[in-house]
């Protein structure tokens, strides 16, 4: 059976706006982080939505960027609101496979292999990945001569589409329109490599939470938690 780790973490947080609740909603919402797993140092909300994927009974967790407080907690009674986030959770999968297969394995599981968005998807991949050997993306330049990359699969998968980012390591792309067509993630950056390489690969699929704010002087005003939604 292959070997999976599964991480959760914030996709679309524009979505997610602060706003405050009523008193009884605040009360219960300051009982649930009372039933804390850990309290932790978290640069980031998406740091702060690793380490709660990463733990195996966290349910939430509470973030305040200004004090960098990440509290986790196991609650399933915290509080539900109006304000929906969208989250992305990772399915680290250590077995080999080639870019096709690895494809293919994700989208079985009803899942879409990686293809990072933004510099901080990347760094946070690169965190949670084999250092080792680096993992798939959903990227290649097939059928292109090198001179671009798109995403992969056909168009019901999204694929075809421009890359929004990306960022090589240094030196690379250095067999984009030969031998090396589909796009591997290094520590360092993206790397064009051979299809047919079998490297481990990472899943991501799609869930909600649900977010409410403690309208209270005790907590700093971006103080935020969130409730994974079932």
């Amino acid at each position: 059976m292959a070997s999976v780790n599964y991480v959760t973490m914030f996709a679309l947080m524009a979505s997610c706006s602060w706003a405050q609740v009523g008193a009884a909603s605040f009360r219960r919402v300051q009982e649930t982080c009372g039933n804390k797993i850990s309290r932790e140092s978290a640069a980031s909300l998406m740091g702060c939505a690793v380490k709660c994927g990463m733990a195996p009974d966290c349910l939430g967790m509470c973030y305040s960027a200004s004090s960098a407080s990440c509290v986790l907690h196991k609650s399933s009674d915290l509080v539900n609101s109006s304000l929906i986030s969208g989250m992305r959770s990772y399915a680290v999968y250590a077995d080999r496979k080639t870019h096709e297969q690895a494809f293919n394995s994700c989208r079985a599981l009803d899942s879409y292999l990686v293809a990072p968005q933004s510099k901080d998807e990347m760094l946070t991949l690169i965190s949670i990945m084999d250092n080792s050997v680096g993992i798939w993306m959903a990227i290649d330049a097939i059928g292109r001569n090198g001179t671009s990359i798109v995403t992969s699969g056909g168009p019901a998968d999204g694929g075809g589409q421009a890359v929004q980012y990306y960022e090589y390591a240094l030196g690379q792309p250095d067999h984009l329109a030969t031998l090396e067509q589909c796009m591997q993630l290094w520590p360092s950056g993206f790397n064009d490599a051979y299809c047919m390489y079998e490297l481990p690969y990472i899943c991501q699929s799609s869930r909600l939470y649900s977010c409410v704010t403690l309208p209270h002087p005790a907590y700093p005003a971006d103080y935020a938690c969130f409730k994974k939604l079932k």
